[in-house]
């Protein structure tokens, strides 16, 4: 009787427990849905604001002063609905709006809506910040691009479109509407995860094992989608202009690849420093430690392959002012010190003090300097030593910098290998120290944007001399 009475009071603490799960459940897929289908159309704005802007620029800039039907009536209005409609081809965008900063429609693929005023609608207001702001929505009928659509599950995404040459500018908002009807059925419609978590309440861990499993095949989905996207933006930019569609591509990569790796830099540092109260076990908090260096080494290769990736289609921007190249050079030193005590490796200093002040990019001396100083220290045996020396040559007005190093050094063959991007010497301290195999080349890539002059000099066993020679510019 007694164990009956518990059986019955354990009952609704089952129920309770599934009902929670289940609405838990319900949140994470929809918030992973949202979040995935918000990274597509964040996407499909940038790949607008690298392909399309430049043509539209023109009517952005005049509509200040136009009515609707002229906003409509443009010839520029009919070229961005054909390019929406290419680019929107066999995907589930239902509609596309794009904004101006004041808040006015200046383009929708419905023209009636062409004009209307939305700067105080609040998900504007956070694009226009340069966030992401999403509606999910239950639609009767719904005017889509390709016509109209019944009883469908809308997900409108407000998203920021980016300068091309300023990835901090918004531009522009777009509104662009999602179907995912069909998303939304495949993941809340798996009736045994439900009915598991509801009947057996000892095996919930193992129904969200299931519901990861959905999870992976909607992003899996997802992901297919994106893809063909691309392809389609790409095939696009190859029939009309093939630079534009590189910069699309970098641009597209570089927000798809840092967003979610901030995300696990971010979270990894919550883990490490136990926000939100201790984790209990030691180890875990050495696993996050070395997921978020991972992540920071991820995101170091990501940076070198696209700055390899601007400077091959000409976009790098020298930043030039008057320096006094001696402070900088001994400035990256110093910021070398760690890295020096690490390696057990000695860096010496013979820096002139008498080189004249110089016109130049500050930025890209400093990366140089760091980029051959810290490699020479990854394949320097410790006990050795890295030689950093200036002078002055005055037949060129030339500021000459050498760097020399004790350490394994290369043959002919390695070197010429070593400044390929992403050549790698197959060495025992290669695999030992990483690298992406891009410091050389991206070096010599910022001397001659210098308009410098690059020597590299090796000899196995023996070490590397690398000696470099910018040209002793003023300020007229």
């Amino acid at each position: 009787m007694l164990t009956r009475r518990f059986a019955w009071l354990g009952l609704p603490i089952v129920i309770l427990t599934a009902v929670l799960l289940i609405g838990t459940y319900r949140y994470v897929v929809l918030f992973n849905l949202q979040s995935s289908v918000e990274g597509v159309a964040a996407s499909m704005a940038q790949i607008f604001a690298n392909t399309l802007w430049k043509d539209y620029q023109p009517l952005v800039d005049r509509s200040a002063a136009m009515s609707a039907d002229e906003i409509r009536a443009d010839p520029l209005t009919r070229g961005v609905n054909q390019e929406v409609s290419k680019i929107t081809a066999g995907t589930r965008v239902l509609k596309v709006k794009i904004y101006s900063l004041t808040g006015i429609t200046l383009y929708s693929s419905d023209p009636k809506q062409i004009g209307g005023d939305y700067s105080k609608n609040p998900h504007f207001l956070i694009a226009l910040g340069g966030g992401v702001a999403s509606n999910l929505s239950r639609r009767d009928r719904f005017e889509s691009i390709h016509g109209p659509r019944s009883d469908v599950v809308v997900l409108e995404s407000y998203v920021p479109a980016h300068s091309p040459s300023e990835d901090s500018k918004v531009i522009a908002v777009m509104e662009i509407y999602t179907d995912v009807t069909e998303l939304e059925g495949n993941i809340l419609g798996r009736l045994e995860v439900l009915g598991a978590m509801l009947v057996i309440a000892i095996l919930l861990v193992a129904a969200f094992g299931v519901q990861l499993l959905v999870l992976r095949r909607a992003e899996s989905r997802l992901h297919q989608e994106h893809m063909q996207r691309l392809k389609i933006t790409a095939d696009y930019a190859v029939e009309h202009e093939a630079n534009r569609a590189k910069s699309a591509f970098l641009a597209n990569m570089s927000h798809e690849l840092r967003t979610p790796l901030n995300a696990i830099i971010g979270f990894s540092e919550v883990l490490q420093t136990e926000t939100f109260g201790p984790i209990g076990q030691k180890r875990y908090i050495e696993y996050a430690t070395d997921i978020n260096m991972a992540g920071y080494h991820l995101l170091h290769v990501i940076d070198e392959v696209l700055d390899l990736s601007k400077i091959e289609a000409g976009k790098v921007d020298l930043n030039l002012s008057t320096i006094d190249p001696t402070g900088v050079i001994a400035a990256a030193l110093d910021m070398l010190g760690p890295d020096s005590e690490r390696h057990g490796v000695e860096i010496q200093r013979a820096l002139t003090a008498t080189i004249p002040v110089m016109e130049t990019d500050e930025g890209k001396l400093r990366q140089i300097v760091l980029n051959l100083v810290s490699n020479s220290l990854k394949y320097t045996k410790p006990g050795g030593s890295v030689t950093v020396s200036t002078e002055v040559d005055t037949d060129l007005s030339a500021t000459q910098i050498t760097i020399s190093d004790t350490g394994v050094g290369m043959s002919k063959d390695e070197l010429a290998l070593a400044m390929t991007p992403f050549g790698r010497i197959d060495s025992a301290m290669s695999y030992t120290r990483g690298g992406t195999g891009l410091g050389l080349p991206l070096t010599k890539s910022f001397v001659d944007l210098l308009g410098g002059s690059f020597q590299i000099d090796s000899v196995p066993g023996v070490g590397t001399t690398v000696s470099i020679q910018l040209p002793i510019i003023t300020a007229s």
